[in-house]
């Protein structure tokens, strides 16, 4: 149909060349936001797309996918040039037909994508969540071995190892999987999870890039009560701070004892830094962010309707 010149086509295949030119005029050099519109454009589980067309260029696109992770929402992601006057109401009014049992409806933008931004609050999007990907520069971090020594007096009876240290003993590992699970599942209540059994989280903890010498749990009696995973990253001089959380309520001094462990040891093996995503609903990742030096960062805004 067509529209003010506008050509709106429903799930018609894009060149890649010109999906790519949509993308960069729309998200500039901000990879993140490509990946996700192309994450949803490519998933074996997308809903539909739906292309805006001027002279058969590529002007707009909107895609809506779901996962098996966080089945309960739908993921939505839109892209417009900023020249052309693209009815963002009717791509979302679209999405939103071929989503109409599949609710709520789901994005996350940067809090500098002020055209994004105003939209979707004047469609009835609410904010859920605010991410902050920060980085932690390793030179900036005095030594914590003061520190640490006082986090571990208050605990003196509990030890710290790594999952390396415990990879032979399956009742521990058992029990971190089941912790990390819960963990998770408290802190995504507004998305929450599918039904995964234990042995689908394993496989999620100890994957490839968690670097277990680097993560860390906290044992009283065969019990454990705290854990932190760290993770490889991209960059070779760099690491990523992984899941973190307490078994008896938010004990911060324990997040922040392994969190200085993770610190320590990474400057021993000389990283430079080590990068962080922080959600305000994460009150453990909060209460690590909140006591170490890191960053300013830009904020990248979760959405749901």
């Amino acid at each position: 149909m067509i529209d003010n010149r506008l050509e709106y086509d429903i799930n018609s295949f894009q060149s890649e060349k010109q999906m790519k030119e949509l993308l960069r005029s729309c998200f500039g050099d901000d990879e993140q936001s490509k990946e996700y519109f192309l994450r949803g454009f490519k998933s074996t589980m997308k809903i539909c797309s739906i292309s805006v067309l001027y002279n058969k260029n590529l002007v707009g696109m909107a895609v809506a996918w779901k996962s098996v992770f966080h089945p309960y929402c739908t993921y939505i992601s839109i892209a417009a040039k900023p020249l052309y006057i693209v009815d963002l109401h009717k791509l979302l009014e679209q999405l939103q037909y071929y989503c109409d049992d599949m609710l709520p409806l789901q994005t996350s933008i940067w809090e500098t994508s002020l055209k994004l931004k105003n939209f979707y609050e004047s469609t009835g999007f609410r904010e859920v969540r605010r991410t902050y990907n920060s980085l932690l520069d390793l030179s900036s971090v005095a030594d914590l071995s003061v520190i640490v020594n006082e986090l571990q007096l208050k605990h003196v009876e509990y030890s710290v190892v790594s999952l390396s240290d415990i990879s032979c003993n399956n009742e521990l590992k058992e029990e971190i999987v089941m912790l990390i699970k819960k963990t998770y599942e408290s802190t995504h209540t507004i998305n929450p999870l599918g039904v995964h059994d234990l042995n689908k989280w394993e496989q999620l903890i100890y994957n490839e890039d968690t670097f277990l010498e680097g993560s860390y749990i906290i044992v009283y009696k065969s019990n454990v009560l705290a854990f932190s995973l760290l993770h490889y990253s991209d960059d070779m001089n760099k690491l990523e701070f992984g899941w973190r959380g307490t078994k008896n309520g938010i004990d911060e001094n324990l997040i922040l004892l392994l969190t200085a462990h993770q610190i320590n040891f990474a400057k021993t093996r000389a990283y430079k830094a080590i990068e962080a995503e922080i959600d305000n609903t994460d009150p453990y990742s909060v209460a690590m962010a909140s006591f170490f030096p890191f960053s300013p960062s830009p904020t990248l805004i979760t959405f749901q309707r």
